[in-house]
């Protein structure tokens, strides 16, 4: 079994989840879709493409979709953002 990380997942607009839903081994893509579908359900996000990236040292390092979880660096008490993917448009 899977050890369940206790996660912050902050949406584009600052919004924060704090969850320990998902395990080390699961794919970053499934992370990021169903954090995307958290944040727009709750209205704090707009259907879109995103990337999800770790925060490391105060810079977000961007993950790779097919990697792990534990493969990414993912850790226990780490801190996801989610980002427009080719960054920001502003409209």
């Amino acid at each position: 079994m899977a050890h369940k990380l206790n996660l912050n997942i902050k949406a584009t607009n600052g919004a924060q989840w704090e969850t320990d839903e998902f395990g080390s081994n699961q794919k970053v893509d499934h992370v990021r879709k169903v954090s995307e579908k958290h944040f727009e359900l709750a209205g704090e996000m707009s259907p879109g493409d995103y990337l999800l990236g770790l925060v490391i040292d105060g810079t977000i390092q961007d993950l790779i979709d097919s990697e792990k979880l534990e493969d990414a660096g993912v850790r226990d008490g780490s801190v996801l953002v989610l980002k427009p993917r080719g960054g920001q448009v502003d409209g």
